[in-house]
């Protein structure tokens, strides 16, 4: 894939969570995650998000999760792979028995590199259980528009379910 095709298919995803009226992220930074990083980044520029950076993981889903309870309005949280996506574990937990819409975005590793023995490399499907309202599993890079007609539909509808209807606005 071209870098400028990676990069459609990354700010294909961050309109997405843009349409949704996400207005929070948190991010602690990776080698995977540096497109995303370096897009929202750009984003947030324009007054697009509010983008906190906290490189780790475990104060970074707490502090997410923090303003997820302040605001009612879901916060992404965005890490690389593996054992740091491992770390952001317990403030899903929390989010999922206090009702509070945290979404968690993991730049994980093709299955091709996946089980290799790195910490980074672990296998991510359903990496946590039952404690989340969904898991999509989006597919490798592309930037055919059927693909990002996908991928698009997949985040935004993921971040609808994590709102819940209160009178006629979303929680």
């Amino acid at each position: 894939m071209t870098n400028e095709g990676l990069t459609t298919y990354v700010q294909t995803i961050i309109d997405a969570i843009a349409a949704q009226g996400v207005k929070q992220i948190v991010i602690s930074p990776g080698s995977r995650s540096t497109p995303v990083a370096l897009l929202l980044m750009h984003n947030a520029g324009h007054d697009q998000f509010s983008l906190y950076v906290d490189v780790d993981e475990r104060s970074a889903g707490f502090f997410a999760l923090g303003m997820t309870k302040t605001t009612h309005e879901p916060t992404l949280l965005i890490c690389t792979s593996g054992t740091a996506a491992a770390n952001y574990y317990p403030a899903v937990i929390e989010a999922q028995l206090t009702h509070q819409p945290l979404i968690v975005l993991t730049t994980d590793r093709p299955a091709e590199l996946t089980n290799i023995g790195a910490p980074q490399a672990i296998d991510q499907d359903q990496l946590y259980g039952n404690h989340v309202k969904t898991f999509v599993q989006l597919p490798l890079p592309a930037a055919d528009d059927t693909t990002l007609r996908y991928v698009s539909f997949n985040v935004q509808r993921t971040i609808m379910q994590h709102r819940r209807p209160l009178g006629d606005r979303f929680i």
